[in-house]
């Protein structure tokens, strides 16, 4: 990952994580973008997801988990793997190391221009594969004129249209400007520099265009990560009525939007008291905002209503974003949510204002009294798992992850989480199994470094432990033909064969496709309900692999296991459960139950669908509507949201019903038993 990507990746985090407990997922169902892999579901943070939060906040996508794994909590109940015995301190990292994620500066510009008495100063520009942001100063702006919406064209490298632009004015004399443009730069074109034309106008009272300052920009680099660049809410959709956000003007007086909707035939017009804009978080965001103070006309466009709403009052302290939600469009009354994160203010040349003195730079000496402890360790050929505990330990520190070596000098790299809710200082280390590993004698060695950040400057390490692990036996991994068949409302599924180690198991699952499948075929068990349950331990689905598939769209795996058997109009598919056989004296039972199959989400679903599905449900009292949401960095989402369902039902349980009148849920039950045997 290059700087750029880490520093974008970090923002979305810091934005992600201000909505969305650490623990949450937002994701059901399988990836829509892949027919190969279930992965095991992990917390991917995403604007869009942020920026869509208000839209989908009632929809039953949220699911609160704990870190808890079967199969490693019953190797180590049941003594398997050993005790290292091993105390490290640590190792000190100096207190003020230079951070990895080094920003590039906007490029500094030194062009002017005077129209009618008024002079635009450009001062700089920074440029990146995700858009513009350009800082200026006007002077000489007299009473009933001010400066309209900007626009940039590029003349060197293709750029998609914008998808959101944004325009903040700063209090003082001279007039402080800041030009946002949301446009896509995917050119390789880009890294010779980019030659684009800004034109500035310049506008009286009502938004009549006076005049325009033009500028011609040459060769200007697209690698600038800083400021932070704002970001935008593009559209929301609720049943095919659309809401489009095209600007957002931000003044310390003043605040206007420019947005398009869709209108109906003989459907009243929008007035000011249906448009309400509040500031804050989505998180933050408490009852209904302020009424639009006017609408002023603009230019319909691609047969939508275009309008100006302008809000006569201060509404941004400091980054803090706006949230425009509309009403009612055409004859529906609901609740369109829109988002506008301002820009981080520029490097403009101003003598800086006085600040706090500011906090200062953790000094990794606060670790000092930190001692790390190696209390188990476990190794079978699928993966390595150890328990770590510090002593020392404060709430402010943090374990993501640790490196180091094999035996053979390879790279080893793996995640640590904390497992013990009534102890914060205990963590489970857990690495891949490699083939490579296995040495001659059955065991595995490796050099072990676990670094220690805090909170507050969590990209850069306070300490860093060492441990050398020496001769950890390797519990192997075991193959098992099973070849059972079963058959359920006209599916037949055969269990092939299933490997297995005690802290894990792999099974290999043929089956045929329900029947009127139509244009997707990607059908897979449905995870949720799956279980498998290997001598009274039962867990849910960890994650599955596709292999083979009567459907020429799907490929499959290239390395796939010998003797698959042919299915008609059918696949194969491999799926891994954290359960294992815990090499007992006796011979095990274990039970693969799999409910129904259900296919791969779309990403949206089309609105034909839903309503087909509204028919079939309305005699249950649940009625569903399409949201459709995009963001101006070219992302977007959506989901179902619930406007009726019975007294008492989550909404968890009228998605599933949604699901099964989408067709999207074919039911069983198909139920596997089997024997595993003991020592």
């Amino acid at each position: 990952m290059n700087k750029h990507d880490e520093l974008l990746k970090n923002s979305l985090e810091n934005i992600a994580s201000r909505e969305f407990p650490a623990s949450a997922t937002l994701l059901r169902g399988q990836p829509s973008g892949s027919p190969h892999a279930i992965p095991l579901w992990q917390r991917r943070p995403a604007l869009v997801i942020a920026l869509g939060l208000i839209a989908l906040a009632t929809v039953a996508f949220a699911f609160y988990t704990l870190f808890f794994d079967p199969g490693l909590m019953g190797v180590r109940d049941a003594g398997l793997g050993g005790n290292p015995n091993q105390s490290a301190w640590p190792t000190l990292l100096p207190p003020t190391p230079t951070s990895a994620l080094v920003e590039v500066p906007p490029a500094m510009l030194d062009q002017s221009q005077t129209r009618q008495g008024v002079t635009v100063d450009l001062e700089w520009i920074a440029l990146n594969q995700t858009g513009l942001v350009v800082g200026f100063r006007v002077a000489g702006l007299p009473d009933g004129q001010t400066i309209g919406m900007p626009e940039a064209a590029f003349d060197n490298v293709d750029a998609q249209d914008f998808r959101g632009r944004i325009l903040q004015l700063y209090a003082g004399a001279p007039l402080t400007a800041e030009f946002t443009s949301l446009q896509v730069i995917n050119d390789p074109r880009a890294e010779n520099g980019v030659d684009l034309i800004l034109r500035i106008p310049l506008t009286d009272a009502q938004g009549e265009v006076l005049d325009t300052f033009v500028f011609l920009l040459k060769d200007i680099p697209a690698n600038s990560t800083s400021p932070r660049v704002g970001q935008f809410s593009r559209s929301e959709k609720i049943d095919n009525l659309l809401v489009r956000l095209d600007w957002a003007k931000i003044t310390p007086a003043q605040t206007q939007v420019k947005f398009c909707y869709t209108q109906t035939q003989n459907a009243r017009p929008l007035d000011e008291t249906e448009i309400h804009v509040q500031s804050g978080y989505p998180a933050q965001v408490r009852g209904t905002g302020a009424p639009a103070d006017s609408l002023l006309p603009a230019p319909d466009e691609d047969g939508l209503v275009c309008a100006i709403a302008q809000f006569n009052r201060s509404l941004v302290e400091g980054s803090e974003p706006l949230l425009i939600t509309i009403d009612r469009i055409a004859d529906k009354t609901r609740s369109w949510d829109l988002l506008v994160e301002p820009t981080e203010r520029g490097p403009f040349n101003e003598a800086p204002a006085p600040v706090p003195t500011p906090r200062p730079t953790l000094d990794s000496q606060s670790a000092g009294g930190l001692s790390a402890n190696l209390i188990w360790a476990y190794a079978d050929q699928r993966r390595v798992a150890l328990e770590l505990k510090f002593d020392g330990w404060q709430n402010s520190f943090q374990v993501t992850g640790f490196s180091g070596k094999d035996a053979q000098g390879a790279p080893i790299e793996g995640f640590a989480v904390p497992y013990k809710q009534d102890d914060p200082s205990v963590f489970l280390l857990q690495l891949d199994f490699v083939p490579g590993m296995l040495a001659g004698d059955g065991s595995v060695s490796m050099q072990l470094d676990v670094p220690v950040y805090d909170s507050f400057q969590p990209d850069l390490p306070l300490a860093s432990f060492h441990f050398d692990l020496a001769n950890l036996p390797v519990y192997p991994d075991l193959k098992r033909e099973i070849n059972q068949s079963v058959t359920a409302n006209g599916i037949d599924m055969r269990l092939v064969s299933i490997r297995y180690t005690p802290s894990y198991s792999t099974l290999v699952l043929c089956y045929n496709k329900p029947p009127n499948v139509g244009a997707n075929g990607d059908w897979w068990p449905g995870h949720k309900h799956m279980t498998l349950t290997i001598g009274g331990i039962q867990t849910s689905f960890d994650y599955g692999y596709f292999l083979t598939d009567s459907d020429p769209r799907y490929s499959g795996k290239s390395n796939q296991p010998p003797g698959l058997p042919s299915i008609p109009d059918g696949r194969c598919i491999e799926l891994g459960f954290p359960v294992g056989n815990l090499a007992s004296e006796n011979a095990q039972t274990a039970v693969l139950a799999i409910p129904h199959l259900e296919v791969s989400l779309p990403e949206v679903i089309p609105q034909a669908e839903i309503d087909a599905a509204n028919a079939q449900l309305q005699a249950q009292g649940i009625q569903v509507e399409q949201h459709i949401f995009t963001s101006g960095s070219g992302g977007g989402g959506g989901g179902p949201q619930f406007i009726q369902k019975p007294a008492g039902m989550s909404d968890e349980e009228a998605l599933e019903k949604l699901y099964q009148a989408l067709g999207y849920q074919y039911p069983g039950l198909w139920v596997f038993t089997f024997d595993l045997p003991g020592k």
